[in-house]
């Protein structure tokens, strides 16, 4: 915030108008004069302590977004070894070789890593046979679109009934 000289006088002159000063004596004027300077000072270290404090969130900000993205990145790189074959334990040495961490760490970031991705998935495949199902196609027609067993479209459609009949 800008200090803008006009609006301290102003304020000042609200709370302390001219007869209330003249009515002073000079010691209590010197005495006014001081607390207002330490005032002035005490502010100015409390704006300086917030704004390192407004600078280290930001920085600590900076640092997990690092993290998160280098965490995703491990992930993926982790994902593509299974992709090319290689069982989970092999692709989590692989993150462990690549990264410096822990085998334990690398195991439990692929393992939420691929939860979370089957679940985004697994929801995505749920809302297309929601739809497709209030459009009209059958059980039938929605398992050759999507690539699923029919009794996975039923339990999909029950699914989302039952989540409707509990919302309402």
């Amino acid at each position: 915030m800008e200090y803008n000289k006009e609006q301290a006088r102003q304020t000042v002159n609200k709370h302390m108008n001219k007869d209330f000063l003249r009515h002073l004596e000079i010691d209590d004027l010197k005495r006014l004069a001081i607390y207002h300077e330490k005032t002035a000072r005490d502010l100015k270290i409390r704006a300086a302590e917030m704004q390192k404090n407004h600078d280290m969130k930001a920085k600590i900000r900076q640092r997990v977004n690092k993290i998160t993205r280098e965490h995703k990145q491990l992930c993926i790189a982790m994902m593509h070894e299974m992709e090319c074959g290689k069982n989970f334990d092999q692709a989590a040495r692989y993150g462990a070789s690549i990264s410096g961490r822990d085998l334990v760490f690398c195991q439990t970031s692929l393992k939420r890593f691929v939860f979370e991705e089957k679940n985004k998935a697994r929801h995505a495949r749920k809302m297309a046979t929601f739809k497709l199902a209030k459009c009209g196609f059958t059980n039938e027609e929605i398992a050759a679109r999507l690539g699923v067993h029919r009794n996975t479209v039923s339990k999909d459609i029950r699914d989302a009934i039952e989540a409707r009949r509990m919302v309402i």
